[in-house]
């Protein structure tokens, strides 16, 4: 006789197993080939069917079958054979097959009585079964209510048929017989709940989203999916009946922006449930039965989902990535996106498997929809036992995870409940106290606030007057009035900034933003982030304009990650995601694919890399990055962006004919010397190399559309404005060229200036073969041997001709084209490698004009002195450049004395190495 390690622990498993000892269908037998194998989706459909062979009515097949699935995973679980996602994975596909089967009972029983499902203009239709909750998640726990809403297309011409169809599928499911039931069934999440509609329709259904859905009910909707329908209708209209769904469901959910007020909304429902677990808590405990309820209690299961889903809500408009259904995804995506700490997150994971096996434990005692775990000496070494621990090691394990759980839970909800905003009174009076906020550190503010100059009282009036703060919604305005007090205790602690000056800046700021009351929340919520957005308007009036034409940065200074090195490629990996995930609800392509959604996708990417220019940003202001740390970052990036520009484009061209572009993109310039700026443009040419007939055509066309991609201004701006005039020909050239084209025309066609370019060209994004053919055909190129007089001479025309197109009558000096600036650096580096890279190879390197001045001095070329002397003005030019455009100056002009030494070494060799000069 067979033992079974579950008979110990659970009654509902040895009352079960007397029963189907005596049954000569689904007996023991089968109950020992489902516990001697992984009950996964495949193995319980073949199980399915066997067992639906023995030619029982519905109500008797799908009841005994879910008992002996329950049995097998029981002893399977205790055995420490079933990990817990084969557990789960079990019982919600089960509940999908039951679902399924019973709805075609149902609806079979309907079609007998010559009733067929129409709807209001006589069409056939289907009605769909969305699973909720643990079912939507795919999570559901072994003795699971299932929660479903029916939806149909309309009412249709007799709303009795359908509301018939869907009782009898309850009936079918929830019911209790001799042999129990198969899943209790819940339908209160539909609209109205139990006053509601057994069947919501899709126009009712999006008329209660839009005015009377409740901020729970998003947080509900966020697992649903169909997992059912009855099959009466054309495939292809009960498809478009799911897409219309879900085109209803996802905007209801998630908000097309950063909806930072949910992490209030998910507090107060938070504090709801945990009111009512905690009047459970003291009712057993009145009764003697103390305990935990493992769910909702503190430190529970709930927590746990709640850590996930406050995310989802709050940032899945903006990244459909984070629409993951199952929790423990979730939550991983979150540590990917550096959303939440990997150290939590993994916290958060194992408390989760922890509880949901003290959960399963609970339940298969009775088969019970139970929650549990009393202080009881001997339940607690029952659950022990179930879960193959000591008494003492679970004890432990689970005061641990708890407390973990309770922890990282209050942190996150902490900002929600500080306490709203109070009127002060006086606008200009700040009383954090009174608003419930943190003050600010006391190393940038002052104890009280600074009296506004007149120029502030002119700016704050003109701010109250403005059409977008009288437009704005009390809260709104009341949150402005906050932050504009918070900012007169704000110490600006730089010369280049007076309170004044900081207070226009804010109010510009404030004004741009006063009708997005999701901003002002995220900033009122959290002090110490308005408290950094004020110093980086201090420090930079580009730092100012930036917050103000791109306010979905503030995300970076609330997410405290604003000074965290910037991981490029793992940025690159989390916007992919994004981008994937990022597709039309409901519409699939001709493939069967989730269709993209390019303009939400265009909008993506550019708010991914706003977030990133600004953290860079931040980093700078704080002086953590040098210029050219600054400049290797921001190239870095461009260079991501470019890769995936290229991705996008090439997945939504028409006529591909192959699955990857044989197309390169050649950076030249800023991007291609690796020394971009935050509002340098890109210089680029394309490049292909495809025997295919169509080939000039089909690269000209993805070449439009990168330029467009990455050009238009959407919603959310633009991502780089682009220059292709170096292409061979300029304007006048084909768009893109063969790599035998470009080569022939460089050899015979090129002038000395598109050869000085090539110097600082390099491969950036697309073929890695056809990049590499270009580094050696740029190699072949520099490595010619010249005249030269000859070079001398154009070089030195071509820069009379720089010189002469921007004249300088200010009086200070233009760090970039007066003489001895910075272009004469450039061009003393490119004579360099140009004259001498034939005899010199590694001249050849695009490694930076410093360290291409170190080389020559080292081949003999210039003295170690000059080399280190230019080198080191180029340095100095490009700090003062980048400071003074920081502040908005449109030409980096300094005083003469200023840069004195400077210029005059560059001068000097120049008169060396190019004398002559203009």
């Amino acid at each position: 006789m067979t033992t079974y390690a579950a008979e110990p622990h659970s009654a509902f498993f040895r009352r079960n197993l007397q029963v189907i000892a005596t049954r000569t269908d689904g007996g023991p037998a089968d109950l020992d080939a489902l516990i001697g194998i992984p009950l996964t989706p495949v193995a319980i459909d073949e199980a399915w069917v066997r067992h639906q062979g023995y030619g029982q009515p519905p109500e008797v097949a799908l009841r005994r079958f879910r008992n002996l699935l329950m049995m097998a995973l029981m002893e399977r679980d205790i055995r420490s054979e079933a990990p817990l996602e084969e557990v789960l994975g079990a019982i919600t596909h089960w509940a999908e097959v039951a679902v399924r089967h019973a709805l075609q009972v149902a609806a079979t029983e309907l079609q007998t009585q010559g009733r067929t499902l129409l709807d209001a203009k006589g069409r056939p239709q289907d009605m769909m079964v969305v699973g909720m909750g643990k079912l939507g998640g795919g999570e559901l726990n072994v003795s699971s209510d299932i929660d479903l809403i029916y939806v149909a297309r309309d009412a249709g011409e007799d709303p009795r048929y359908m509301e018939r169809m869907a009782k009898r599928l309850n009936q079918l499911l929830s019911s209790v017989t001799a042999d129990g039931f198969v899943f209790r069934v819940d339908t209160r999440l539909r609209p109205y709940g139990d006053v509601g509609p057994l069947i919501a329709t899709l126009p009712a259904l999006g008329s209660y989203f839009h005015e009377q859905g409740r901020e729970w009910e998003r947080f509900a909707w966020l697992k649903g999916r169909v997992i059912a329908h009855t099959g009466l209708a054309p495939f292809d209209s009960t498809r478009a009946d799911e897409q219309q769904l879900m085109q209803q469901v996802v905007p209801f959910v998630f908000r097309p922006y950063l909806d930072f007020p949910a992490f209030a909304a998910l507090g107060r429902l938070h504090d709801l449930i945990r009111a009512e677990a905690v009047k459970t808590e003291t009712r057993r405990a009145q009764g003697d039965n103390a305990g935990f309820d493992v769910k909702l209690g503190r430190g529970g299961i709930r927590e746990i989902e709640f850590c996930a889903q406050m995310f989802q809500i709050v940032r899945g408009g903006q990244d459909p990535s984070l629409r993951e259904r199952s929790t423990p995804k979730a939550l991983q995506r979150l540590a990917r996106r550096q959303l939440l700490d990997e150290g939590d997150v993994q916290k958060l994971l194992d408390a989760w498997r922890l509880l949901r096996r003290v959960e399963h434990a609970l339940q298969y005692q009775e088969d019970a929809q139970t929650h549990w775990l009393s202080d009881d000496a001997q339940q607690h070494a029952a659950i022990a036992a179930m879960l193959g621990l000591a008494v003492s090691d679970f004890d432990a394990r689970l005061h641990t995870a708890r407390q973990s759980v309770a922890a990282v839970f209050d942190d996150l909800l902490a900002p929600s409940r500080r306490t709203a905003l109070q009127d002060t009174g006086s606008p200009l009076a700040p009383q954090p106290e009174a608003s419930g906020l943190r003050p600010p550190p006391p190393d940038i503010v002052t104890p009280a606030p600074a009296a506004p100059g007149d120029d502030s009282l002119r700016r704050i009036g003109a701010l109250r007057e403005s059409r977008a703060y009288r437009k704005a919604r009390d809260s709104s305005q009341q949150m402005v009035e906050h932050l504009l007090a918070q900012a007169l205790h704000f110490r600006p602690g730089t010369e280049a900034c007076s309170q004044d000056t900081l207070i226009g800046r804010l109010c510009d700021f404030l004004e741009s933003i006063a009708g997005r009351s999701v901003y002002l929340d995220m900033l009122t919520q959290h002090p110490e982030a308005f408290v950094h957005l004020l110093r980086m308007m201090a420090q930079a009036r580009w730092a100012s304009d930036y917050l103000r034409s791109h306010p979905v940065v503030i995300d970076e200074l609330a997410s405290g990650q604003l000074l965290e090195p910037l991981d490029i490629p793992r940025w690159a990996q989390n916007l992919r995601e994004q981008l994937d995930a990022t597709v039309l609800p409901g519409v699939l392509d001709d493939d069967g694919r989730p269709a993209p959604d390019v303009e939400r996708q265009m909008d993506a990417m550019r708010e991914a890399h706003h977030g990133a220019v600004f953290r860079l940003l931040g980093q700078d202001l704080e002086k953590r990055l040098t210029v050219e740390h600054l400049s290797d970052e921001l190239s870095a990036l461009a260079d991501a962006v470019l890769e995936i520009t290229l991705e996008r484009c090439w997945a939504n061209l028409p006529r591909r004919h192959r699955p990857d572009p044989q197309f390169s993109v050649i950076a030249y310039g800023r991007l291609g010397g690796k020394e971009l700026g935050y509002s340098s443009d890109l210089d680029l040419v394309f490049l292909y190399d495809d025997p295919h007939e169509d080939a000039p055509r089909i690269y000209a066309q993805l070449a439009q559309r990168m330029a467009g991609w990455l050009q238009t201004r959407t919603a959310a701006g633009t991502l780089f404005e682009v220059d292709l005039r170096l292409r061979p020909n300029g304007n006048a050239g084909l768009l893109v060229s063969t790599q035998n084209a470009f080569r022939l025309y460089q050899n015979e066609s090129a002038w000395v200036w598109e050869h000085q370019a090539l110097t600082r060209a390099r491969h950036a994004a697309g073929s890695p073969r056809i990049g590499a053919v270009f580094e050696q055909l740029r190699s072949d190129i520099l490595s010619q041997r010249r005249v030269l007089g000859t070079l001398s001479a154009e070089i030195r025309g071509m820069r009379q001709k720089m010189h002469d197109g921007h004249p300088n009558k200010t009086g200070l000096f233009d760090l970039k084209h007066d003489a001895g600036g910075m272009v004469d650096i450039e061009f003393m580096v490119q004579f360099l490698v140009l004259a001498y890279s034939h005899d010199h190879p590694e001249l050849i390197e695009n490694r930076g004009n410093i360290e291409l001045l170190r080389r020559a001095a080292a081949a003999g070329l210039i003295t170690m002195d000059e080399a280190r002397s230019v080198g080191d003005a180029y340095r100095r030019y490009r700090q003062l450049q980048h400071e003074i455009r920081l502040n908005d100056a449109e030409r980096a002009r300094v005083p003469h004395a200023t840069v004195a030494a400077e210029a005059e070494a560059v001068r000097a060799l120049w008169q060396k190495l190019l004398p002559g000069h203009a």
